[in-house]
Parts: C-alpha cells; structure tokens; sequence
C-alpha cells in the first residue's frame, strides 16, 4: 500500500508526500474520530516545548512522517528561531476538524509583545493522533 497526501496550490492539486506502508501499519482514524483529541495532542506537545522538553515534544508527538522530513536537530532549531513556541501566555484552539483521516487545528500563542497563528496538520498513527 501506498499513501500519498496532497495539498492544493494555486487551484491544483501537488504530491505533498508519497509513503509506502507496510501491511500492519494501515490505521484508520475512524476509529478515533474526536476532533477534542487533536487539542488534548497539540495542548500536550506545546506544553512539553514550553517545559523545555524538546526531545518528548520531537520523539512523543511527532508523526514518522514529519520525523522523516524533520530530525529533532531541525526542529529544536525551529523551536529556537520561534521563541512564541515557547515564551506564550495564552493559548486558544479553534477549528479542530478531521477530514478524510487528516487532522486540522489552528493554534493562536500570545505573548506580552506579540501573537503567532500556527496551523497544526495530525494524521492518526500507532493508535493515536501525531502532528
């Protein structure tokens, strides 16, 4: 089996990724299919990264997918260029949604001086919800 996610530019659709996948790996989000889930995932992640907790943020929430394109390396660099990741003081989420066993979530950090929207993409892989 093959899985393939796409993302539409410029009013067509582009291979965003292309993962080959073993027989056992096949999982269905429908089994799973609270759109809160994917808060309780994004709230738990951005609380490990506000505690500093780079590497159970990376290795605990992250898909295999964005493991694959991302090394931990990479992400705590992303991590360091973005301090409202971190340094926030109010959290909101809005618009969980699961469509076609993709996971959608805007995020909104406040710090004192500034505001950041973030988009969070999950998929459901090993029996849970990862970004």
């Amino acid at each position: 089996p093959i899985e393939y996610k796409l993302i539409k530019e410029d009013d067509k659709w582009k291979i965003l990724s292309i993962r080959l996948l073993k027989p056992g790996n096949i999982q269905n989000a429908k089994e799973n299919n609270r759109a809160e889930d994917l808060i309780e995932v994004t709230k738990t992640q951005l609380k490990a990264i506000q505690d500093r907790k780079l590497t159970e943020a990376y290795q605990d929430y992250s898909s295999q997918e964005f493991k694959e394109a991302t090394s931990e390396e990479a992400f705590r660099d992303f991590i360091k260029r973005y301090p409202i990741l971190s340094d926030y003081h109010v959290v909101s989420f809005h618009k969980p949604t699961i469509r076609n066993g993709v996971g959608t979530l805007s995020v909104i950090l406040q710090s004192d001086q500034i505001a950041a929207y973030v988009k969070y993409y999950l998929i459901y892989e090993d029996q849970k919800w990862k970004i």
